[in-house]
């Protein structure tokens, strides 16, 4: 779904999509998702942070939110940060800043 919609991955999809379903591209893609290793997150009981960007035009909000959601559903703790920015946004003033101080005090709390 992500490859799909994305816009800039949507250039990915275009030319494999007159081969593959999305169910097939979901299943080729599964090793690199997420979604297939949530569950055995809750066995490791590592410190999780996912810090999004609410108009992420490249992993749109609702994908964020179905992640979200099944880590929730599988138990797995996390702590996030949702920032008014885009996915490139991310990388510049002031998300950039917020962003950092963000991980940086979450890796000090982790590490501690």
């Amino acid at each position: 779904d992500v490859v799909a919609h994305g816009l800039t991955t949507v250039n990915v999809w275009e030319p494999i999509s007159a081969r593959l379903s999305p169910q097939e591209l979901r299943q080729f893609w599964s090793p690199i998702s997420p979604f297939p290793y949530i569950a055995r997150l809750s066995e490791t009981r590592k410190k999780i942070l996912l810090i999004t960007g609410l108009y992420d035009p490249t992993f749109w909000p609702e994908f964020t939110s179905a992640l979200f959601a099944k880590m929730h559903r599988e138990q797995v703790p996390f702590s996030s940060l949702r920032l008014p920015c885009g996915h490139y946004s991310l990388g510049v003033s002031p998300f950039k800043q917020i962003a950092g101080y963000r991980f940086g005090t979450f890796l000090s709390r982790a590490l501690a």
